[in-house]
C-alpha cells in the first residue's frame, strides 16, 4: 500500500538534478501524496546562473549539456554514470512548482532570470541546507547563491 500523508517535511539537497526533467512532474506529485496537510517539500538544485557552475559547464551554443564537476561522462552527445541531467535555472525549477499539485511555493535562494540574486532566510527550523549563500565556503569570500532553494507547501 502506497504511503499517504505520514511525512511533516521532505527535504532533497543536489539530488533532483541527476534525475531527467520529464520524471520530475511525477516525483514532485508523489512527494506532495505522502506529505502530511500543511507539509513541507524543501528542494535545493544547483544554479547554473551561478557563475562557477555556469563557466566550468560544457554548452553546445547556449544550452548546458555537461557539467564536468558534477559527475558522470559525457560521450557521444549522453550524459551517463550519475551526472546532470538538467541544468536547473529559475525558469525550469518555477516550472516544475507551478506545474505540481503544491498550494503555495517560493524560491528562498538563486538568480532570477535577470540574473538578479535572490536572497532570502532560510528557516532551518525545517532543516539545514549546506549549499547556501551563507554557508557554502564555495562563496564566503563573495555571498551569492549557488542553489536554487525553494520550498514548496502542501
Amino acid at each position: 500500500m502506497p504511503l499517504k500523508e505520514c511525512i511533516d517535511i521532505y527535504q532533497s539537497e543536489d539530488v533532483f538534478e541527476h534525475v531527467a526533467y520529464e520524471k520530475l512532474p511525477q516525483i514532485f506529485a508523489y512527494v506532495h501524496t505522502v506529505l502530511k496537510p500543511g507539509g513541507l517539500f524543501r528542494m535545493s538544485v544547483p544554479d547554473y546562473r551561478f557563475d562557477v557552475y555556469r563557466d566550468r559547464s560544457v554548452k553546445d551554443g547556449d544550452r548546458f549539456v555537461f557539467d564536468p564537476v558534477g559527475g558522470g561522462k559525457y560521450e557521444n552527445g549522453v550524459v551517463t554514470g550519475g551526472g546532470h541531467l538538467w541544468f536547473p535555472t529559475y525558469e525550469s525549477v518555477t516550472a516544475l512548482a507551478v506545474a505540481s499539485p503544491f498550494s503555495k511555493w517560493e524560491v528562498l535562494e538563486g538568480y532570477d532570470p535577470d540574473g538578479n540574486a535572490i536572497i532570502k532566510p532560510v528557516d532551518e527550523s525545517y532543516g539545514r541546507v549546506l549549499r547556501t549563500s551563507y554557508r557554502d565556503p564555495r562563496v564566503a569570500g563573495r555571498p551569492r547563491p549557488l542553489s536554487m532553494v525553494i520550498d514548496l507547501w502542501k
